[in-house]
């Protein structure tokens, strides 16, 4: 594999000429240490987006988020991010324009598909705000499960004191949280109770739980879900067309 030298004196030029004379082993090398796959995504891609443009304002806009996204309050703590990044203006600037090509380009090819997607998977993007108890034993499940209906403890008192995961340092209350960012027989059973009805004791990977649901708000279509749908589409794009990519194509 080619080595970078991370020295003063490493040529940037002179490393991509040497990529450009040896692409079958720099191919193999991607491929030995797993990196193939989204090296051929990136690129991709960066062709999809070659016809993108920006215009001056949507590029100053682009500049500063990207500045602030990198914690860059100078010129000098740019040029030190260039050199550690090994970027030359052409690259530097390739990642600054990055996120809003993305939205623009997605915005151009998808914009029709998106509600329709949002319908397909608006469960994902519910929110919910749910107490839980996770043990070891099914009875200590059960138990727990008598004391709260019988009014002997509350959920909260319980999570707090005998709960094994991070839900125990906030009294059993996790959220306010996108669905899709929860274990799918979680969110079976918090559609199944978001009545607000204590569930009934339930295993998930060899712990019991207790649920409760205190808040649920169906997703509405806003500018944030739809960059996620968005996201979603490009990268099922992608993944299927690198699927069927000619590896001597790539650098073309």
């Amino acid at each position: 594999m080619l080595l970078v030298n991370k020295g003063l004196n490493f040529n940037f030029k002179q490393f991509l000429m040497e990529i450009n004379k040896n692409k079958e082993t720099i191919i193999e090398d991607l491929a030995k240490y797993g990196l193939l796959n989204q090296f051929l995504k990136t690129k991709l891609l960066e062709k999809k987006l070659n016809e993108i443009t920006l215009s001056e304002e949507e590029y100053a806009t682009a500049k500063i988020n990207y500045r602030k996204a990198n914690k860059i309050d100078s010129e000098e703590d740019l040029n030190i991010h260039m050199k550690k990044n090994f970027y030359t203006e052409k690259s530097i600037k390739y990642n600054i324009e990055l996120p809003f090509k993305i939205y623009k380009y997605c915005k151009k090819v998808f914009q029709k598909k998106v509600y329709s997607e949002f319908l397909k998977r608006k469960n994902f993007f519910d929110i919910a705000t749910y107490s839980l108890i996770r043990v070891e034993k099914e009875a200590e499940a059960k138990e727990f499960y008598l004391q709260i209906m019988e009014g002997e403890k509350t959920f909260s008192e319980i999570a707090s004191n005998f709960s094994l995961g991070h839900e125990k340092n906030s009294q059993g209350v996790l959220g306010p949280v996108q669905m899709n960012r929860i274990h799918p027989l979680l969110q079976e059973k918090i559609n199944e109770y978001k009545n607000g009805i204590l569930s009934m004791p339930f295993r998930i990977e060899g712990k019991w739980f207790l649920i409760r649901v205190e808040n649920f708000n169906e997703a509405k279509l806003n500018q944030q879900i739809e960059k996620e749908i968005f996201m979603q589409l490009l990268e099922e794009s992608i993944v299927k067309e690198a699927a069927n990519i000619e590896l001597k194509t790539i650098f073309n």
